[in-house]
């Protein structure tokens, strides 16, 4: 469960990173066409925010007891949920692949 948290925190502050050295990088927005960002940056927004609240409930779990008894019903509920954040972003990698390449 402890390794569930630190994951969790890791991948938010990469999509930390990635919104806020490429996405709102103004030197990004003038050499991208509005709809080049669109296709790469996808709904990493949407993403990000439900990651930061997944992160915020396995936080204060942790916080209510260091020996993290369960957080079966919070991975539940974000699955339930949450997921189709996470199936619109992968189901849009395949056009994200084609615009990074056109763009090298």
């Amino acid at each position: 469960m402890f390794e569930l948290v630190t994951s969790e925190a890791s991948y938010y502050k990469s999509l930390n990173l990635l919104v806020s050295h490429f996405m709102e990088n103004e030197r990004m927005r003038k050499i991208l066409h509005p709809s080049e960002a669109h296709i790469l940056f996808s709904n990493v927004l949407d993403v990000l925010a439900v990651s930061e609240r997944f992160l915020l409930e396995l936080e204060h779990r942790m916080e209510e007891n260091i020996v993290i008894s369960d957080v079966c019903d919070i991975v539940y509920r974000y699955a339930a949920d949450h997921f189709s954040v996470y199936i619109t972003y992968v189901s849009n990698q395949t056009y994200q692949e084609r615009t990074y390449k056109q763009l090298l």
